[in-house]
């Protein structure tokens, strides 16, 4: 996969720089998303960490394209109560085996930052919702690679 990611983003036209509307101009090919997940170097064993990315000028990310279901089963989320903790760090044990397969794809990769929309939106923040929400289609077409979860 690793190879694959390297031969597309060296000799692909198309994984250079350009989307569904044209062509992507260089900073905003780079922009990170509002809040990203830092999954730390490819031979990490850390937690992860949700990490707020104002001052952060470029980089590159994967997202995550998940199904909530019904909800007893929802993933984990920030919330107000939590995004502090989630800044520090986001236990593997608490996390989502989907997650914890998004975060090793990451690394492998040797990719730094995970979007994953219950964790990088916070969820009981109307507006901070509404905001992030309305990117949501940027976020996912600018990803470098979007893992789908099925």
């Amino acid at each position: 996969m690793r190879n694959w990611y390297r031969k597309c983003r060296t000799h692909h036209n198309k994984c250079r720089g350009t989307t569904s509307r044209g062509q992507i101009a260089v900073d905003e090919l780079h922009s990170l998303p509002l809040r990203v997940i830092d999954v730390g170097p490819r031979e990490s064993t850390n937690d992860p960490r949700l990490v707020d990315t104002t001052g952060f000028s470029k980089g590159h990310w994967v997202a995550l394209s998940h199904c909530w279901g019904d909800l007893e089963f929802h993933p984990l989320k920030t919330t107000r109560a939590n995004v502090n903790e989630h800044m520090r760090s986001i236990p593997f044990s608490t996390l989502p085996k989907t997650f914890v397969d998004a975060i090793v794809v990451t690394r492998a990769l040797s990719l730094r930052y995970l979007w994953i929309d219950s964790l990088c939106i916070i969820q009981d923040d109307e507006e901070d919702w509404r905001t992030q929400s309305r990117e949501m289609g940027v976020i996912y077409e600018h990803a470098v690679l979007t893992v789908a979860a099925s």
